[in-house]
């Protein structure tokens, strides 16, 4: 291999990596612009970005409403002798 092709392979590496390196995540585009495997809003780089205001990840969530818990319980409505069934 000449000197001038593996030094162009080498340029295109680290190229690639510095590029891929310096991306920057875009919030609203449905694609993992950085390469870190986390999608628009999913993405810590856009917490606080005005797209993600109301997306649940990364922001607190706060409840206006108690719940209504009710006591409850199970009725037994089938059941087989010991060792008579396999599961």
């Amino acid at each position: 291999m000449t000197n001038f092709i593996r030094a162009t392979i080498i340029g295109v590496f680290f190229l690639s990596f510095s590029v891929s390196a310096m991306a920057q995540e875009i919030c609203d585009n449905g694609i993992d612009d950085d390469g870190d495997g986390l999608v628009d809003c999913f993405d810590p780089d856009c917490s606080g970005s005005g797209s993600c205001t109301d997306f649940f990840f990364g922001n607190p969530v706060l409840c206006e409403n108690d719940p209504d818990a009710q006591e409850f319980a199970f009725d037994l409505q089938w059941a087989s002798p010991n060792t008579s069934v396999q599961s």
